[in-house]
C-alpha cells in the first residue's frame, strides 16, 4: 500500500511540475524588452515587446500588451520610437487580434505601419503552435475615422474585409488566415 501511494504521490508531483513548467513558458511570451527584426529583408524598423503600451486613441487611455515601432539604425543610440501595435489573443474567436496601429504623424505614408504589422504577424505566427494554437486568424478592426491609410496597410499584408463585422457602424473589420 505504501509503495502505491509513493507512485501516486510521485506521479501528481511530475504532473504539477510539467503543468507549473508550461504555465511559466506561455507567460514568458514574449519577453519584455525582446526584439523582433526582418533582417533578411533588411527592414527599416523592429519591434519591441512590452507588457504595457499606454494606448490614448478615441479618447480612450488604457494599457495593452503589444510592440513599439524602432526606427532601425545600426548605432543604437540613433535609434527612435515612431509608433506601437497591439494585440489581443481571443481563443473563444480563434483569433489574434491587433487592436491597435499606430505610427506617429512624422512617420507616415513611408511604409513603417506596413512593414510593422507585417513583422508583428511573423512573430506571432512563429510562435503559434507553442503558444496559441488555437489561432486560425489575424484580425484587425480600423476605425472608419481613420481614412484610407490604415485599410491600405491591412490590404497590403494580406488582410479582406470580414464577413463577421462587429461593429460596422464605427469600423471596417479586416481579417486574415493564419497559414501554417
Amino acid at each position: 500500500m505504501k509503495y502505491i501511494f509513493l507512485n501516486a504521490f510521485k506521479a501528481f508531483f511530475c504532473l504539477v511540475l510539467i503543468f507549473t513548467a508550461f504555465s511559466a513558458k506561455a507567460m514568458d511570451f514574449p519577453k519584455d524588452g525582446e526584439e523582433f527584426r526582418r533582417t533578411a529583408a533588411n527592414s527599416p524598423i523592429f519591434l519591441k515587446f512590452s507588457k504595457s503600451i499606454k494606448v490614448n486613441n478615441y479618447g480612450l487611455s488604457l494599457s495593452r500588451e503589444g510592440f513599439n515601432i524602432y526606427l532601425y539604425d545600426e548605432k543604437p543610440e540613433r535609434r527612435q520610437c515612431i509608433g506601437y501595435i497591439t494585440f489581443t489573443l481571443d481563443e473563444s474567436r480563434k483569433v489574434i487580434e491587433f487592436t491597435w496601429v499606430k505610427v506617429n504623424p512624422n512617420a507616415e505614408k513611408m511604409g513603417y505601419a506596413t512593414e510593422a504589422l507585417r513583422t508583428a504577424m511573423g512573430v506571432l505566427k512563429k510562435r503559434k503552435p507553442e503558444f496559441f494554437p488555437w489561432a486560425t486568424h489575424y484580425f484587425l478592426s480600423v476605425g472608419n475615422s481613420v481614412g484610407p491609410a490604415m485599410k491600405r496597410v491591412a490590404e497590403k499584408n494580406g488582410f479582406q474585409v470580414s464577413k463577421r463585422f462587429w461593429h460596422p457602424e464605427t469600423m471596417t473589420d479586416y481579417e486574415k488566415l493564419i497559414l501554417e
